[in-house]
């Protein structure tokens, strides 16, 4: 892995403990990163946190991916999956 793609995933990595009910597993795959989630317990969220959880994500991933790449323009992704790897739900935010 390279420094940049580890230090985007270290940024990213304390969602899965803030959301430990939620979130099972993050994944940066270059200007996407994938949120893996329980489904179910995702449902059992009301709608505004679950927004609130998407927002710090996109927030956070938006933090991680410019401090990695300073000076550098781009679209970046927020997947939400489940388990078996099916999308949920996305969006896009531009740094």
């Amino acid at each position: 892995m390279n420094l940049s793609l580890a230090k985007e995933q270290d940024a990213v990595a304390p969602l899965k403990s803030k959301y430990k009910d939620v979130i099972t597993g993050t994944e940066v795959r270059d200007r996407t990163l994938v949120l893996y989630v329980e489904p179910n317990a995702m449902s059992s969220m009301d709608e505004q946190a679950e927004a609130d959880m998407k927002a710090d994500a996109l927030r956070r991933w938006k933090q991680a991916w410019t401090g990695a790449h300073p000076h550098r323009h781009a679209t970046l992704r927020l997947e939400v999956r489940d388990y078996f790897g099916r999308e949920l739900s996305s969006s896009t935010a531009r740094v």
